[in-house]
């Protein structure tokens, strides 16, 4: 299967980067998604003349050929704010993972606006001539983008029930009636047949318990941001040509190969010259 390009149209940028951030989650390569929104570059493309090779935002949707149909369908799109998210596949399994990410955003329909759609761009076949072999030379390169990712940190609070004791010292009074001998006098004797109601109060300590409330300690909760570097390692892959040319002795040897050719011609022809 050939390359094929996929391009898909959108509202708003925040929906392209998650179609770019679902694509690389697909396997689909980084360098081969790209997001358009040169409307500058549009404008230059449409003035120039015709005969003259694509190049800047309409090359990169399309490769090298743009025709006038492919310009009309993307440039109102595109002058309106839309966002371009191109994507190049390899592979069949690869188109049909990337059109099921791409039509799950809703692209806008490049035809209608009534519907939603992912065009499929085929590259243009070569102009060469048959005698010409055309080998294409691939490069990779590398592009490093920054995208947020979030962890969530929960702070809840409740309350707990410890049981707690302490120590209280009470007083008790206790009633003590006792009987012992008096001194018998006149006064006491006659006080002795008198009626008399003698109230004694006895006193008791007993512990009262009451709850206080301080503020012990609080907490607070916040961000503290860090720029750090981070070092990405991968492996990029190039097209390399290697020509084998041949041997600076072969031209003499193709000449004693054909002296010694000659040397053993027909016997038939040297008798007649002879």
């Amino acid at each position: 299967m050939r390359e094929q390009t996929l391009v898909g149209l959108y509202p708003t940028h925040t929906v392209a980067d998650e179609v770019c951030t679902r694509l690389q989650a697909e396997g689909i390569t980084q360098s081969d998604i790209n997001i358009g929104t040169d409307a500058g570059e549009l404008v230059h493309q449409e003035t120039a003349e015709a005969s003259k090779p694509a190049s800047g935002l309409w090359a990169w949707l399309f490769g090298s050929d743009v025709s006038d149909e492919q310009r009309d369908q993307y440039a109102g799109h595109l002058r309106r704010g839309c966002i371009a998210v191109s994507v190049r596949t390899r592979s069949d399994a690869e188109r049909e993972r990337a059109i099921d990410v791409m039509e799950q955003f809703d692209p806008i329909d490049i035809e209608g606006d009534d519907g939603h759609s992912v065009a499929l761009q085929t590259p243009a076949p070569s102009t060469a001539t048959e005698r010409d072999q055309v080998i294409p030379l691939a490069k990779e390169e590398l592009e490093i983008g920054r995208r947020q990712v979030e962890r969530r940190y929960r702070v809840r609070t409740h309350v707990v029930e410890r049981p707690v004791e302490a120590q209280v010292h009470l007083r008790d009074e206790r009633v003590v009636i006792e009987r012992r001998p008096a001194a018998a006098t006149a006064a006491t004797l006659e006080a002795g047949f008198a009626e008399s109601d003698v109230e004694v109060i006895e006193r008791h300590e007993e512990p009262v318990v009451a709850k206080t409330r301080r503020a012990d300690e609080e907490v607070v909760v916040h961000t503290d941001a860090q720029d750090r570097v981070e070092t990405v390692r991968d492996t990029l892959r190039e097209t390399k040509v290697d020509v084998e040319q041949p041997s600076r002795d072969a031209p003499k040897a193709a000449r004693r190969d054909q002296a010694a050719m000659t040397d053993t011609a027909d016997p038939v022809g040297a008798r007649n010259k002879s």
